[in-house]
Protein backbone atom coordinates (compact mmCIF):
# COMPACT_ATOMS: atom_id res chain seq x y z
CA UNK A 1 0.00 0.00 0.00
CA UNK A 2 2.82 2.69 0.59
CA UNK A 3 4.05 1.69 -2.48
CA UNK A 4 1.26 2.94 -4.47
CA UNK A 5 0.72 5.86 -2.29
CA UNK A 6 4.79 6.54 -3.36
CA UNK A 7 4.33 5.88 -6.96
CA UNK A 8 0.85 8.23 -6.82
CA UNK A 9 3.20 10.99 -4.80
CA UNK A 10 5.66 10.98 -6.91
CA UNK A 11 3.33 11.42 -10.25
CA UNK A 12 1.04 13.58 -9.36
CA UNK A 13 1.70 16.38 -11.71
CA UNK A 14 1.88 13.76 -14.54
CA UNK A 15 -1.79 12.60 -13.13
CA UNK A 16 -3.05 16.04 -12.47
CA UNK A 17 -1.99 17.05 -16.17
CA UNK A 18 -3.79 14.21 -17.86
CA UNK A 19 -7.01 14.71 -15.76
CA UNK A 20 -7.42 18.36 -16.98
CA UNK A 21 -6.55 17.26 -20.40
CA UNK A 22 -9.20 14.61 -20.67
CA UNK A 23 -11.70 17.00 -19.30
CA UNK A 24 -10.49 19.43 -21.37
CA UNK A 25 -11.16 17.17 -24.25
CA UNK A 26 -14.68 16.05 -22.72
CA UNK A 27 -15.36 19.94 -22.88
CA UNK A 28 -14.74 20.54 -26.50
CA UNK A 29 -16.76 17.03 -27.59
CA UNK A 30 -19.34 18.33 -25.70
CA UNK A 31 -19.55 21.43 -27.51
CA UNK A 32 -19.01 20.19 -31.28
CA UNK A 33 -21.87 17.39 -30.34
CA UNK A 34 -24.61 19.98 -28.98
CA UNK A 35 -24.14 21.97 -32.33
CA UNK A 36 -23.76 18.29 -34.41
CA UNK A 37 -26.87 17.55 -32.57
CA UNK A 38 -29.05 20.99 -32.61
CA UNK A 39 -28.33 21.53 -36.67
CA UNK A 40 -29.60 18.33 -37.21
CA UNK A 41 -32.71 18.19 -34.88
CA UNK A 42 -33.71 21.20 -36.49
CA UNK A 43 -32.86 19.71 -39.61
CA UNK A 44 -35.53 17.29 -38.92
CA UNK A 45 -38.42 19.61 -38.27
CA UNK A 46 -37.50 22.08 -40.88
CA UNK A 47 -40.57 22.82 -43.18
CA UNK A 48 -38.73 22.21 -46.30
CA UNK A 49 -38.85 18.59 -47.59
CA UNK A 50 -35.08 18.54 -48.82
CA UNK A 51 -34.23 19.74 -45.25
CA UNK A 52 -35.96 16.78 -44.00
CA UNK A 53 -34.78 14.07 -46.17
CA UNK A 54 -30.43 15.64 -44.97
CA UNK A 55 -31.49 15.83 -41.23
CA UNK A 56 -33.03 12.22 -41.73
CA UNK A 57 -30.58 10.42 -43.86
CA UNK A 58 -27.82 12.25 -41.64
CA UNK A 59 -28.87 10.16 -38.50
CA UNK A 60 -30.52 6.86 -40.56
CA UNK A 61 -26.71 6.75 -41.80
CA UNK A 62 -25.05 6.83 -38.50
CA UNK A 63 -28.10 4.70 -36.60
CA UNK A 64 -27.37 1.60 -39.06
CA UNK A 65 -23.55 2.08 -38.54
CA UNK A 66 -23.36 -0.96 -36.14
CA UNK A 67 -25.51 -3.54 -38.21
CA UNK A 68 -23.40 -2.69 -41.02
CA UNK A 69 -20.24 -3.50 -38.61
Amino acid sequence: MTELWGVLTRHFPEFASGFFITVRLVAISFVIAMGIGITVAALRIAPARPLRWLGTTYVEIFRNIPLLV
